[in-house]
């Protein structure tokens, strides 16, 4: 292919990018475009909305954002921690309580008499006969304790409840019935 120069039109060897005639600066050929290629397809609308806004980039931290970054004070951390470890401990309470507490109402003493008894369980007995019941846990002896009024006196009764349901003892206006025939006797009172 003979090039010319577009200045003073003097032939120019292939190749050349400065005219040796008016040493002017020759244009780079123009290409020739290449065979069409598939056009690409346009997305829709609705994919080009759904698309994610692009986030932006993260700028390291300098030392003089981290000493201006406000920080937290060791006294705030230590509170941070008591409030978090007094939560978790009220939650561990307060499973264990409800746990024992239907454990017991749900078992039944064993009586040694073979007569048929109205209850069947310490629920059933202490919402029949026990007025302003209650009751309270405590975690570290495994003890349940139920406390209310039956024929006018005050009772409360103390669980073992550990591995099996047993009652520890019962109080009855004041006076503790510990012995087994004692608890026997007066909890056949309530389930009859």
């Amino acid at each position: 292919m003979n090039n010319f120069c577009t200045s003073c039109g003097a032939r120019l060897p292939e190749g050349t990018r400065i005219c040796p005639n008016c040493g002017k600066l020759i244009p780079a050929p123009k290409q020739t475009p290449r065979p069409a290629e598939e056009p690409r397809r346009r997305r829709p609308p609705e994919a080009v909305k759904k698309q994610r806004p692009k986030r932006p980039k993260t700028v390291p931290m300098t030392e003089a954002d981290t000493e201006n970054r406000p920080k937290h004070s060791k006294r705030y951390r230590v509170i941070r921690g008591l409030i978090i470890t007094a939560v978790v401990l009220a939650a561990v309470y307060f499973s264990l309580f409800g746990l024992q507490v239907l454990r017991i109402r749900h078992s039944s003493y064993d009586f040694e008499s073979t007569m048929k008894l109205s209850c069947e369980t310490y629920g059933e007995a202490f919402d029949r006969s026990v007025e302003e019941g209650s009751w309270s846990y405590d975690p570290f002896r495994f003890e349940a304790s139920y406390t209310g009024i039956h024929d006018g006196k005050s009772i409360k009764l103390v669980f073992s409840a550990l591995v099996d349901v047993k009652v520890k003892y019962i109080e009855v206006g004041g006076e503790k019935k510990d012995t087994d025939k004692q608890k026997e006797t007066y909890l056949m009172g309530l389930f009859i």
